[in-house]
């Protein structure tokens, strides 16, 4: 393994043993339940501000919608409405019936896999999803080379 920096001694290399190799990785796995993450700033624990910027559990969650029409003042920003971005990507109004060109209202979403199957199935649309693909590459094997490793000058060697 070669060192970025080098050592006082002047070694540049280090040649180790499959176990030392692992010994090492191994003191870089943090004990069992312990937090991998520490708040600081206004994210910390006890930050007078931290009420002010986290979600709050009252509000409601999920998906929801919004009309086009809606006007939102509480915000300064306002993000564009679902039937305005499939219209801006795909170039679509969605909210226009194809058949009769009246307008379309939302009723209701649908999140369950097993009844999105249901309403395609119904409505006579292909509702199984497509083949996985096979994967882009093939994951090879370590192989570690232990007639370079010689007990006698130790795990340093220059």
């Amino acid at each position: 393994m070669r060192l970025f920096l080098l050592y006082s001694s002047g070694v540049t290399y280090l040649l180790l043993a499959p176990e030392e190799f692992i010994e090492r990785l191994v003191v870089l796995i943090p004990p069992p339940r312990t937090h991998l993450v520490r708040w600081a700033g206004v994210f910390a624990p006890h930050s007078p501000y931290r009420h002010e910027i986290t979600l709050h559990p009252e509000v409601k969650k999920g998906f929801q919608f919004r009309d086009d029409d809606e006007d939102c003042d509480a915000k300064p920003w306002r993000n564009y409405t679902w039937s305005k971005m499939l219209a801006k990507v795909f170039k679509v109004d969605v909210t226009k019936c194809d058949a009769c060109g009246g307008q379309m209202r939302k009723i209701s979403a649908m999140t369950d896999p097993m009844q999105v199957r249901r309403y395609l199935k119904h409505e006579n649309i292909d509702y199984e999803p497509p083949a996985r693909a096979p994967p882009r590459y093939q994951q090879g094997e370590f192989d570690f080379d232990d007639s370079q490793y010689h007990p006698a000058e130790g795990p340093l060697s220059t």
